[in-house]
């Protein structure tokens, strides 16, 4: 099953019109603006979104569609600094969610390595036989 969007293919430069439906995508528009910031954002995530708005708009990331899901990740990522900045660990699930969050905005790219790609190494015969 193939979890990331064909777009994000396409700006990774990892679409194959054969995989991922034969859909071709045009190359973003840099001078598209952001759409407009959520209702519900406090003033700490605002700050937030105008770092990251313009510029998920200039890579074609930022759309209507995704705009509550990057206020949802503004709003964590306020309640994260904030925890951070007074000492505070934040939980484990805020953590993982902000990660999914920005996975599935296209902030970051998640791969992992496939199974059997590391073969070498110190401990890569533990629990079986040599040979």
């Amino acid at each position: 099953m193939n979890r990331k969007p064909p777009f994000l293919h396409a700006l990774n430069g990892t679409f194959r019109p054969g995989r991922h439906g034969g859909k071709q995508f045009p190359p973003p528009d840099p001078t598209t603006p952001p759409p407009a910031p959520p209702s519900f954002l406090s003033h700490e995530a605002l700050k937030v979104w105008h770092e990251l708005a313009p510029v998920l708009a200039r890579l074609g990331l930022m759309n209507e569609l995704n705009c509550s899901m990057l206020g949802h990740y503004c709003c964590l990522d306020a309640l994260l600094r904030a925890a951070w900045s007074k000492g505070a660990p934040p939980s484990a699930a805020q953590i993982a969610q902000h990660r999914y969050l920005a996975r599935d905005l296209g902030l970051i790219d998640l791969r992992l390595p496939a199974s059997g790609a590391h073969t070498k190494g110190r401990f890569s015969q533990n629990g079986r036989r040599p040979g």
